[in-house]
């Protein structure tokens, strides 16, 4: 799978989305204490992306846990989010404190040992009207095919 990086900060701001989408596979995604994260708010509600992850355009969870993960260079993944946005990484000492409650919420429901002041994070917003598509009880084909291909693996290590 060849995977490309966004181009703009709407599919940034959609990378965020497709991160959140897939609540299963976030914790496997951070692997050990990750340090970059994009946010963004929609409707009034706050959103977490992990940079190595949203600094590709197109990519399930699934497909960056089970293999883009090991290929992607996270300083560069962080360099070219802050071109795309034309904003530096701020740290979490120096977050709104909006930005700070909502990001302790949000990571300590999914990593309740995380070192919190290590965090560091890109603000994106957008004039564009963002609508989230939250399908239920819904696997697409892509991720079907994508799980099937890791319980194979699985079963053949085994």
């Amino acid at each position: 799978m060849k995977s490309k990086f966004i181009e703009n900060v709407k599919e940034l701001i959609n990378s965020i989305i497709s991160y959140n989408s897939s609540p299963e596979f976030i914790r496997s995604s951070l692997g050990g204490f990750p340090k970059y994260f994009v946010h963004t708010v929609i409707n009034g509600n706050h959103y977490f992306g992990l940079s190595k992850f949203c600094a590709f355009n197109d990519i399930s969870l699934l497909e960056y846990t089970s293999g883009v993960r090991k290929k992607a260079n996270g300083h560069e993944t962080q360099k070219h989010i802050s071109k795309v946005c034309y904003e530096p990484w701020t740290t979490y000492d120096d977050s709104e404190y909006i930005i700070q409650k909502e990001f302790d919420n949000w990571i300590n429901g999914i990593f309740p040992t995380y070192k919190k002041h290590q965090a560091n994070f890109i603000t994106v917003t957008t004039s564009t009207k963002i609508t989230i598509n939250k399908k239920k009880g819904k696997v697409d084909e892509k991720l079907n095919r994508l799980i099937g291909e890791i319980g194979e693996k699985i079963a053949l290590q085994y």
